[in-house]
This record gives C-alpha cells, structure tokens and sequence, in this order.
C-alpha cells in the first residue's frame, strides 16, 4: 500500500465502541481539532496527509502525531479508522454548537442579566413602574398601554410590591369597587432583585408562574426588569 495510504472500513458498532475512546483528553483533542479555525497550526502540518476523520483525534498531540508519520512513512503499514455509519447523523451536531452544550461537550455561553438587558428592544422603556398612591384603574391602564403583564411598584427607588394584570383584571370584576382602591391596598409582594451581573439562569430559576418578573440591579439601583416572556423571546432567538 502507498505511504500515506489510508483505508476506512466499518466494524459493528460494539466494535466501534471497544475500540474508540471518546472520553477526556481524545474527546477533547477531536474537539479542537474537528472544530479548529483554518489557519489552525496542527492541521496545516499535515495539510498534505489524506488523513480520514477518525485521525483528526491526534491532531495537537505531538508524541502521537510522530507515530503518525512513522507509520505513514512506511509502505508496509496500513492505517484503519474505524466509521460506524455514513456520519450524516453525528457530524452535523459536532458543528451545532446549541446541541454540543445541550450534552455538556462545550461550555454554555455566559450572559448576563445586563446583556439580556441591552438586546430587549430599545424603542421601550427600560422599565414601566407604578406608585403605591396610584388607583388601580391607572395600574390597569398603565399596563394595557405599554402592553405588558405586571408593574413594578416603585417607593423613589425603592421596590415596595407589584401588580399584575390577571390578578388585577380578576379581583376588578368579582368586586367592581377594588378598581377605585389604591395600589398599595392591592399589591402583592415585590418582585425578586438580581444584580446585572448575574448569569440569565439564575433568572430562569427564580422565574415562575407566580414570580412572572424578576428586576435587575445596577449597584442597588433598579436597571431594568425580565420577564418571564422576555427570558422566552431570548432563548427562542439564541
């Protein structure tokens, strides 16, 4: 067989499993070396190698890479990669990088609550509040103009309670007279406080049907607000 030759065969997927090792340092390896930019010095050593897909696992790894070449050097060896399938079916998720966090091959990218909050759109308010001695009916109007589901009730700078607009909306029509009360006697508890600098899953977590809102700090100062519609939007357009 020519120098450099290499054959590619297809063993039972047992076989496949016994013989490659795709944990630690040569998942890591074929990783960097799969997903290297093209300019990337490993794979331009070898440019001129035919080398099939399952070898790209050496690449970065020196003491490999001269058994490598002593094999290849020598017209007696014959080097084999072992391929379960086609790779239409994994080759593709090595290139998605939404589906290699999902199973923990690559670190999940950090947002912050603060960058969360510079993608939201700009043309709206950072945040729509209300104060304690307002009425209700303004809380509702206030809401249905912005168009959004809850308010933060605002004491200057001080988070004091919220609103929301289904609670509101239901209380209204089992008891008319509630739309003539203050906010205060109709407020629930305030929303919960993260500092901006917090990753977006600390959010996510503190996120519910019961806390549809959580605000964001700015040393201490309220920045802005995510809710849980927000948090959605953002994780459908990652």
């Amino acid at each position: 067989m020519p120098p450099g030759h290499a054959q590619s065969v297809n063993p039972p997927p047992r076989a496949l499993s016994a013989a490659l090792d795709l944990t630690g340092p040569t998942r890591d390896a074929l990783l960097v070396s799969a997903r290297a930019p093209a300019r990337n010095p490993a794979v331009d050593d070898l440019s001129g190698l035919p080398l099939p897909l399952g070898l790209t696992a050496l690449l970065g790894r020196d003491a490999d890479l001269v058994k490598l070449r002593l094999w290849l050097d020598d017209p007696d060896a014959l080097v084999v990669t072992f391929l379960c399938d086609t790779g239409e079916r994994y080759l593709s998720k090595l290139y998605s990088d939404e589906w290699m966090r999902e199973n923990q091959m690559l670190e999940a990218e950090h947002v912050s609550l603060r960058d969360m909050l510079g993608r939201k759109d700009a043309s709206a308010p950072a945040i729509v509040s209300i104060a304690p001695t307002a009425g209700v009916r303004q809380a509702l109007n206030l809401m249905a103009l912005h168009d959004v589901s809850q308010l933060p009730v605002m004491d200057g700078d001080e988070c004091v309670g919220s609103v929301v607009e289904a609670t509101l909306s239901q209380r209204g029509l089992e008891t008319p007279a509630l739309l003539e009360a203050t906010v205060r006697e109709v407020m629930d508890a305030p929303f919960p406080s993260l500092a901006n600098n917090e990753a977006i899953e600390f959010a996510i977590k503190l996120l519910s049907k019961s806390t549809p809102a959580v605000l964001v700090l700015d040393h201490d100062h309220v920045q802005g607000i995510v809710t849980r519609s927000d948090m959605l939007r953002f994780m459908m357009g990652r």
